[in-house]
């Protein structure tokens, strides 16, 4: 749905095909579009960086949807990769550029894997009430919570 209303508005705006808003997704880095996309001169109501994220993943760009899950994971009282208690968009975007690095991963492979981890009705281990006792990763975590 969300990559059929940009691919539209694109259409709206002239180009004819895809090959104007394909063209556009590639023009930059993904930063830059996404910035474009949630606040510049492409700004479309009601998507911010996480929904931008989230079309560039849909059209093929390898990137991760910065949402509440993946930062929450990401910051100060989890995995402590941040020092707030959230990673911000731009931080949790650069945190699994260097995993994806480091693990020779896809960011959108580790993308979906956090997100399931701490998505209620999926994982279901680390969400906002964290089950910490089923968390195989609790001994990295900085939560500050006794694991018995």
């Amino acid at each position: 749905m969300l990559t059929a209303m940009i691919s539209l508005c694109f259409l709206k705006n002239g180009s004819k095909g895809s090959s104007k808003s394909e063209s556009y997704v590639t023009s930059a880095p993904p930063e830059a579009i996404v910035r474009d996309l949630a606040a510049g001169p492409h700004k479309l109501y009601g998507i911010g960086p996480a929904l931008a994220w989230e079309y560039l993943r849909n059209v093929g760009i390898d990137g991760v949807k910065p949402d509440i899950h993946v930062c929450r994971f990401l910051g100060a009282n989890r995995m402590g990769e941040f020092e707030q208690e959230q990673a911000g968009v731009s931080e949790a975007v650069a945190i699994v550029r260097k995993m994806s690095e480091q693990l020779h991963l896809p960011m959108v492979e580790i993308d979906s894997i956090l997100w399931s981890y701490c998505a209620s009705h999926y994982g279901e281990i680390c969400t906002a009430t964290p089950h910490c006792d089923a968390c195989v990763v609790r001994k990295f975590c900085t939560r500050k919570e006794v694991y018995g």
